[in-house]
C-alpha cells in the first residue's frame, strides 16, 4: 500500500514527466513539500525546467534537473506520467531504485510501479495527492496547497473542461483555505504573455486549416516559425486550445514540428468533445493521454497526419 511505503521510505526521489504542465509541476510540490514537511529527505527533480508561468509556485525553485547519485534512493514517486519513458533520459536509471510509487490519472498508464495509485476518473493528479494525503492524516502544508490548487486549475482548463467536477471545486476551495490566491494562480498561468508568445500565436491562428466539415482544425508550427519569434517550446503548450474554442469544431490539433534530427519530427497534440476519444488515436500511435487531451510522436508528414485525423473523423460519422 503507497501509505505503508511513504511511512517507511526514508530517501525519496520524486519526478515528472518532461516538458512539465501544471500537473506535473504541482504534483511535485504537492506532495514533495508535504513529505518534506513530515522530515522525510527529498529531491523534486525534472529533466527540463520549471516553466516560467509556474516560477511563482513556492517551492519551485527546489525542483532541480540533476538529482545526482540515484542509487542513494529507496523510493522513487513517478507523478503524471503515462509510462516510465516519460521521465526522460534518465528513465532506465531511475527504473533501477528499489521502490517505485507510480501516481496518474491517464488512461493509457503502463502501470510500470512496484507501486502503482492509478485513477482514471480523478480530474487532475493532484487531486490524488490530495487524496493520499487525507489518507495519511497529514496536514497539508501552505506551501504545497499552491502546487495541488494549480495542478486541478491547469487540468480542468482553469475550471471549463468537462473534468471539472465536484471533487476538483471542493479540493480547489479546501487549497484556498490554506492560503492559496486563486487571483495569483490565474494571472500568472492564464494572464501574463511575452511578446514572443504573442508572435507565435499569431503564426498559430494564421496555420489554421478546417475540414472534415469544420469538425476537425488543425494549426501547425515549424521550427522556423519558432526561431523566427523567438518562443520557447512551451509557451506552444495551450495554443491548441484556440482552434478548439472554434464553433463546430470536435477535435482541435496542433502539429509541432521537434528539435533537427528527430526520429519522431512532428508532435502531435489533440484536444477533443465527449464524441471523439483522443487517447484512442494516441495510443494508435505510440503516444498516449485522455479522451479528451492526448498525443504522439510520429514520422508522418504534416498532411498525411491532416488525412489520418480527417479519416478518424468521418469514419465516426459525427
Amino acid at each position: 500500500m503507497p501509505r505503508n511505503l511513504l511511512e517507511k521510505s526514508s530517501r525519496i526521489l520524486l519526478v515528472s514527466h518532461v516538458q512539465p504542465d501544471g500537473d506535473a509541476i504541482g504534483s511535485l510540490l504537492g506532495l514533495g513539500l508535504s513529505l518534506r514537511a513530515k522530515g522525510k529527505s527529498i529531491v523534486m527533480y525534472n529533466e527540463d525546467p520549471v516553466p516560467a508561468s509556474f516560477a511563482f509556485l513556492p517551492g519551485a525553485d527546489l525542483i532541480v534537473q540533476d538529482a545526482g547519485d540515484i542509487s542513494r534512493f529507496d523510493t522513487l514517486i513517478v507523478l503524471d506520467s503515462g509510462d516510465a519513458e516519460r521521465m526522460g533520459n534518465k528513465a532506465a536509471e531511475l527504473k533501477k531504485i528499489p521502490a517505485i510509487l507510480n501516481i496518474d490519472h491517464h488512461p493509457s498508464n503502463t502501470e510500470f510501479g512496484t507501486h502503482n495509485l492509478i485513477d482514471t476518473d480523478a480530474a487532475s493528479t493532484t487531486v490524488m495527492i490530495w487524496r493520499l494525503l487525507k489518507e495519511m492524516q497529514w496536514t497539508i502544508p501552505g506551501d504545497a496547497a499552491w502546487g495541488i490548487y494549480t495542478g486541478i486549475f491547469t487540468d480542468t482548463g482553469g475550471f471549463r473542461f468537462g473534468n471539472t467536477n465536484t471533487e476538483a471545486l471542493s479540493i480547489a476551495a479546501e487549497m484556498t483555505a490554506c492560503g492559496v490566491h486563486p487571483e495569483t494562480v490565474g494571472t500568472n498561468i492564464l494572464g501574463s504573455y511575452s511578446f514572443s508568445y504573442i508572435r507565435l500565436l499569431q503564426k498559430a491562428l494564421a496555420s489554421i486549416r478546417l475540414c472534415a466539415d469544420g469538425k476537425l482544425a488543425t494549426m501547425t508550427l515549424t521550427r522556423a516559425m519558432f526561431e523566427e519569434t523567438g518562443a520557447s517550446e512551451e509557451e506552444a503548450s495551450g495554443l491548441v486550445n484556440y482552434a478548439r474554442y472554434i464553433a463546430g469544431v470536435k477535435m482541435a490539433v496542433l502539429i509541432r514540428e521537434k528539435e533537427e534530427e528527430a526520429v519522431l519530427p512532428w508532435k502531435v497534440s489533440m484536444r477533443a468533445d465527449k464524441d471523439i476519444d483522443a487517447s484512442a488515436i494516441a495510443v494508435a500511435h505510440g503516444g498516449g493521454g485522455h479522451r479528451a487531451a492526448a498525443g504522439f510522436s510520429t514520422a508522418l508528414s504534416p498532411d498525411a497526419i491532416l488525412n489520418m485525423l480527417e479519416n478518424q473523423i468521418q469514419s465516426q460519422r459525427l
